[in-house]
């Protein structure tokens, strides 16, 4: 496999979903015994490079976040076969609905909405399952990644590249508190990179990749850090710039 930059895994099917990236990017499906099933975008017909994606299981779709000269859009393509469902989002450096370099996408399981980190235009968009824009939250430096949990009305998005910012709002867009990991005991210069994000689906604990470090941070869904994990990696020989990148969690594995 030649570099592995994000993993999302669908319940609904067992499958185990991995983006791979190299000249253009691919996806890789395995099953739970790690057999590969399928794999999309192969035939780069698309083009593009996928920076981060997103499986929602009930309704079988896959949003990968893209760009590439002037690609720059959500896809939502059908699980099974890979077939464009719809785009969000257009290129452009302001404008509501017009994205410029987006990277994570969630879409809530409830009401359906999308939600995707306009890196350069420093906001979250929001639109519905059809692709058509809603409201956005600005005032983000670079948002990257994002997470929704639903059981909480809350949305978490990591921000500001070196910051280390992750800024914790209602699903709705109303400002609920901010974490600053350099704040934080213990965490000075420490967690320089936070990465993927993701909320685990039955202790609705929050888990962030400290993506320099090589270690997961646990916090609570006020943002008190629990605990971390280090993570031991076999790294490549010839890629020794190679960090920690995605995360996933299977709610009964």
């Amino acid at each position: 496999m030649s570099w592995p930059e994000a993993v999302a895994f669908d319940e609904k099917h067992n499958e185990l979903f991995v983006l791979e990236t190299n000249k253009y990017s691919r996806i890789r499906v395995f099953d739970l015994h790690g057999k590969l099933v399928r794999m999309f975008l192969h035939e780069n017909k698309l083009q593009v490079h996928i920076r981060t994606m997103h499986v929602n299981s009930e309704r079988s779709l896959l949003f990968i976040a893209c760009n590439f000269l002037r690609v720059h859009l959500v896809y939502a393509l059908h699980t099974v076969d890979g077939s464009i469902v719809t785009t969000i989002g257009d290129k452009g450096s302001s404008g509501f609905g017009k994205l410029h370099s987006p990277v994570g996408v969630v879409m809530h399981n409830v009401t359906g909405d999308i939600y995707v980190c306009d890196c350069w235009n420093n906001c979250v968009q929001v639109f519905d399952e059809r692709g058509l824009y809603l409201r956005r939250f600005e005032e983000l430096t670079n948002p990257r990644y994002l997470t929704v949990d639903p059981n909480a009305d809350r949305l978490y998005v990591v921000h500001g590249f070196f910051e280390c910012l992750v800024t914790v709002f209602s699903t709705a867009g109303t400002f609920l508190f901010l974490i600053d990991f350099k704040k934080l005991p213990g965490f000075i210069d420490t967690l320089l990179l936070p990465a993927e994000i993701i909320v685990h689906p039955l202790t609705s604990e929050v888990i962030f990749v400290d993506e320099h470090n090589d270690h997961l941070q646990v916090f609570d869904h006020n943002g008190t850090h629990l605990r971390s994990y280090a993570m031991e990696l076999q790294r490549p020989v010839t890629r020794e710039s190679s960090f920690l990148r995605g995360i996933c969690a299977h709610s009964t594995l």
